[in-house]
């Protein structure tokens, strides 16, 4: 039986080869140790600075949920960002304090400049990007937005 060297099969083996090498550059760039691989990708994502002199981290981001289910509007200006002397109702902070707690992926967290950045965040089955600023040496949430499902 003759071999057939149609265009389309040897589209297909150049496709194979191509995913082969994708794949072989992948399997190699995870092997290596972690310094050779910040010096070949670079150690901060395109479009981001390097970690602030206060970085967000884990216990921030316990203390943003404890302070926006406390029900208590001084501790909940402590994690959200807010104008001088906002009205907030018991309400509100009472319907805040039944929500599921957000829990922060911290890979995702990403430093738009010394006192901006954003990080993924879970609460129940809603994803969410949680934009946060530098306030005072403290992230609090400037904003949040529902990613789509």
């Amino acid at each position: 039986m003759a071999v057939s060297n149609s265009p389309r099969r040897r589209w297909l083996q150049v496709g194979a080869v191509g995913v082969a090498i994708v794949v072989a550059a992948v399997v190699w760039l995870l092997s290596q140790p972690d310094e050779r691989r910040d010096e070949v990708i670079g150690h901060w994502p395109p479009g981001t600075s390097q970690e602030p002199a206060v970085p967000f981290t884990e216990q921030r981001g316990a203390a943003i949920n404890a302070a926006i289910t406390s029900r208590d509007r001084g501790r909940f200006g402590e994690a959200v960002a807010l104008p001088a002397d906002p009205t907030i109702a018991k309400e509100s902070l009472a319907a805040l304090s039944d929500l599921p707690r957000w829990v922060f992926d911290m890979a995702t967290v990403r430093y738009l400049s010394d006192d901006a950045a954003t990080v993924s965040a879970r609460s129940a089955s809603t994803d969410w990007q949680v934009y946060l600023i530098l306030d005072t040496d403290v992230w609090k949430i400037a904003a949040t937005e529902r990613l789509p499902a």
